[in-house]
């Protein structure tokens, strides 16, 4: 795989638009998205489905990437199960 930028915020906006950095307008975490750019999250509800973002890390200013997403929150980490680790014989 190959990233679109070094940054996170321009590489999941990528992702989740289907759009390069110069196409969509984020190139770095203080970039914000082009308002006519579709992103999932929108193309999701449209279609009657719910969406939410579990998100980690300092907060940053929306650069208008959770367009469409209904609900963010953090991560429940303390609720997940222990990972399960096969040990070699």
């Amino acid at each position: 795989m190959i990233s679109g930028a070094v940054y996170t915020t321009p590489s999941f906006t990528t992702i989740l638009s289907g759009l390069f950095p110069f196409q969509h307008g984020v190139r770095d975490p203080r970039s914000r998205l082009h308002p006519t750019v579709g992103m999932l999250p929108e193309w999701l509800r449209a279609g009657g489905y719910h969406t939410a973002a579990l998100v980690t890390g300092p907060p940053v200013p929306e650069p208008g990437t959770a367009r469409g997403v209904d609900r963010r929150a953090p991560p429940r980490t303390a609720e997940l199960p222990p990972p399960r680790v096969r040990r070699a014989p």
